[in-house]
């Protein structure tokens, strides 16, 4: 398996991704929107430890929905701010670091049913003993899992939403908590 990483990772490597253009002033470019960003988001998908669907997919698909927004909003960015942000790699790999931590937090509302409806996962969940309640707690975590395919498929949309859409998330736990605080 190693192996076959390695062969991957070299020919990955040799790939030469053309420059990119800017849609404005047609200057060629390559730093963040071309090159490197697309090896880091190889990497990440790629040597990323196998998980379930519960919480690892989840948080990739959400980094993965940071790192589309990423891509959606630099042609449009200007030359300046461009050459600013190649020198500030933390304050771009936030944008997809909290996607993924989003896309965690709205599973949980999934799983808790503060969000409920024909648009959202259902979960099948085990119950939480008290007599052990760590090795409860952890086999909940492992077991809690959407019902069917559909919702499997519907809790990756969102979690990809919550990464591409950086405010969905901080949105939906305002206005739960305004509606807390008005009970």
């Amino acid at each position: 398996m190693l192996s076959v990483r390695r062969e991957n990772h070299e020919r990955s490597r040799k790939t030469e991704i053309p420059a990119t253009r800017h849609k404005k002033t047609g200057e060629s470019y390559s730093g963040l929107h071309g090159h490197s960003n697309n090896r880091v988001l190889y990497y990440a998908i790629y040597f990323s430890p196998r998980t379930d669907v519960f919480g690892g997919d989840s948080v990739l698909t959400g980094l993965i929905g940071g790192f589309v927004s990423i891509q959606q909003r630099l042609p449009t960015v200007g030359l300046n701010e461009l050459r600013e942000l190649s020198e500030s790699w933390v304050s771009i790999l936030l944008i997809p670091i909290n996607g993924g931590i989003f896309a965690m937090v709205l599973m949980f509302m999934f799983v808790s049913g503060i969000l409920e409806g024909s648009l959202f996962p259902k979960y099948s969940q085990p119950d939480i003993l008290q007599d052990n309640i760590i090795e409860s707690f952890q086999n909940w975590l492992r077991a809690s899992f959407p019902q069917s395919g559909p919702d499997v498929a519907k809790l990756l949309f969102w979690s990809f939403v919550a990464g591409f859409s950086e405010r969905l998330v901080p949105q939906i736990i305002r206005k739960t908590a305004e509606k807390v605080d008005n009970q």
